[in-house]
């Protein structure tokens, strides 16, 4: 009896020893990032957190201006940490009258962060100062100059007297990054009086109250 041998050949995958070890390696090192990144992740939260609790700048885009509050233990003063994006200027507005709910930014001038070739974190600080002559004022301070915008006495009931209440918008204890082409406001405090509901704020709530509104414009 004859046997004829199988003229069809197949083929079958050929795996070398060293192939075997590399592909074990790759699988393990891929595993072994993977649970890195879910161990570090809830880490990066964490130390994010933090840096903003004490008023650190995380700077996750530099093109773009962005700013976090710093506590000052001071209820008539403000201070914030400012990234300026590179090859930008700012100028810094202070209105101390009729302080509208939203929007509606006066033409600014004044104080002026300058335009540089490299982005940087600079301090801007808000105060309110009494004057040798008993005058009230709102001090903006920045890279060494200072600009004083006087309140007048009819506007300065708030500080002098107190109030009932007051609202608040702005930058705080979390970063902010501005959207381009429109002022960023770092404060907007409205203070209200007693209204004849005595409901705080009062209903209706008035389109302009004393307080004070700090934003910041770019110079173009």
């Amino acid at each position: 009896m004859e046997f004829q041998e199988d003229s069809t050949y197949r083929a079958r995958p050929r795996f070398s020893l060293l192939t075997l070890v590399l592909v074990t390696t790759i699988v393990g090192l891929s595993i072994t990032v993977v649970l890195l990144y879910r161990e570090l992740a809830p880490l990066r939260t964490e130390v994010r957190t933090l840096r903003e609790e004490t008023g650190q700048l995380l700077v996750d885009d530099p093109t773009k201006l962005q700013a976090i509050e710093i506590e000052t233990y001071n209820d008539w003063a403000w201070k914030w940490r400012v990234w300026v994006p590179p090859e930008t200027a700012w100028i810094v507005g202070t209105k101390v009258e009729e302080i509208p709910p939203k929007g509606e930014f006066p033409a600014v001038s004044g104080l002026t962060l300058r335009h540089m070739k490299e982005g940087r974190e600079t301090l801007i600080t808000a105060r309110i100062e009494t004057k040798p002559t008993g005058e009230l004022r709102c001090a903006i301070a920045c890279e060494g100059v200072t600009t004083y915008e006087p309140i007048a006495t009819e506007e300065a009931k708030w500080l002098l007297e107190g109030s009932r209440g007051s609202s608040f918008n702005g930058v705080g204890s979390t970063i902010r990054v501005a959207e381009s082409g429109t002022p960023f406001t770092l404060l907007r405090k409205r203070v209200f009086y007693q209204s004849a509901t005595g409901s705080i704020p009062p209903i209706p709530e008035p389109n302009a109250t004393d307080g004070l509104l700090i934003w910041l414009e770019e110079q173009k």
